[in-house]
């Protein structure tokens, strides 16, 4: 029978996504500031792109399971800062007037998602992204 602490640790190789690998706690931490870096958007211009592209910098090489949160909330950021520039652009024609509010509450809305999974140990797929960060 293996001892406590052997338990604890993933089989040799195992990646974050295979079974009999848990998440670290300090992995969480990490994944969860990741995506909600993207809130640092909302007090400064594009923080929500330099926020988590500061975080998978730092961590990436550390962990699997931040690298890939880190790549698919920077593919996120990065696909809705053009759309929300587009649909904010479009105000001005008018169209945007109802766009730009759709945008906002969909960001915001992705971004959450984003943040609970990863506070779940998943690394959360984000939909209708580009794939700018491979």
């Amino acid at each position: 029978m293996p001892s406590e602490s052997e338990a604890d640790t993933p089989p040799s190789g195992a990646a974050f996504d295979e079974p009999g690998y848990e998440v670290s706690d300090d992995e969480q931490t990490w994944g969860v500031l990741v995506h909600a870096g993207g809130f640092a958007g909302l007090a400064v211009p594009f923080g929500n792109v330099i926020a988590p592209l500061v975080v998978w910098l730092l961590k990436k090489d550390e962990t699997r399971f931040v690298d890939e949160s880190g790549i698919r909330a920077l593919n996120f950021q990065l696909t809705w800062s053009i759309v929300l520039l587009v649909t904010a652009l479009s105000v001005l024609a008018g169209v945007g007037l109802l766009l730009f509010p759709l945008a906002v509450l969909g960001w915001l809305t992705l971004t959450v998602l984003g943040t609970v999974e990863a506070s779940r140990g998943e690394v959360y797929d984000y939909p209708l992204t580009i794939g700018f960060v491979d």
